[in-house]
């Protein structure tokens, strides 16, 4: 009995401290996220809640991203009524992909942590691509570069989650097939185009999958990852 009101009178003043913590109860209750990727001709803004995407724009950047990364950012915000300083943590893409491009969201990402003093982390760009109807299972998905190697991402998908071991390689066309025996799922940016160039490396069995713009996946993986920060991952004139 003791035991139990004092257990009850803990948790009577943790909620009275929440109510005159109005700031603090939103942060708990609200933990929002802003996530960027301009790794691709595209770029990827997005806010999330929690586990969910609250909103997001996409659009092709045309090389014009110093011009309109921030007032994009700023916009988005603006829409949903959010102040920056209400973010608690920033994850931006680091690649592959155009270096060029890749820098502007990551030189953003760190000026806006660092003025705000918000958690930065990175997260792997294709991870912002994998398709709402991505099968159950285990799936690759391959970017090829102008010089003829291959960035492969390895990943398992169960139900509507990543699992946490993905991994990542740097592969010759000759490396490629051995790493694709045990998946079905092969995603691209051009599927139709390499697995035609590359139809030696594939088997009937893949399943080519084109790739595009989706946070659902994202954002509970990086939810469950502990906050860090890698190199951006370059290819150069990725075909």
């Amino acid at each position: 009995m003791i035991k139990t009101r004092k257990k009850d009178q803990t948790l009577s003043l943790f909620q009275a401290n929440l109510l005159k913590c109005p700031l603090l109860l939103y942060t708990l209750c609200f933990m929002i996220g802003l996530i960027l990727d301009t790794s691709t001709d595209l770029c990827l803004i997005g806010l999330s809640q929690d586990h969910t995407l609250l909103d997001s724009l996409v659009f092709p950047h045309e090389q014009n991203l110093a011009k309109t990364l921030l007032p994009s950012i700023q916009d988005l915000l603006f829409k949903n009524q959010l102040h920056l300083k209400e973010i608690s943590k920033i994850a931006v893409g680091i690649g592959p992909g155009s270096y060029t491009g890749t820098r502007v969201a990551v030189t953003v990402a760190q000026t806006l942590s660092f003025g705000a003093s918000l958690p930065l982390c990175s997260f792997c760009s294709p991870l912002a691509f994998l398709p709402p109807k991505l099968p159950q299972g285990p799936f690759a998905f391959i970017i090829n570069s102008a010089q003829g190697h291959f960035f492969l991402l390895k990943g398992y998908q169960e139900e509507g989650r990543l699992q946490k071991n993905l991994t990542r390689h740097m592969l010759s066309p000759q490396e490629l097939p051995s790493h694709l025996t045990d998946t079905s799922s092969i995603l691209s940016f051009n599927p139709e185009k390499l697995s035609a160039k590359y139809s030696e490396i594939t088997s009937s069995k893949h399943l080519w999958i084109p790739a595009q713009p989706n946070f659902s996946f994202l954002i509970p993986h990086l939810t469950s990852q502990p906050t860090s920060f890698e190199q951006i991952i370059y290819l150069h004139a990725i075909s």
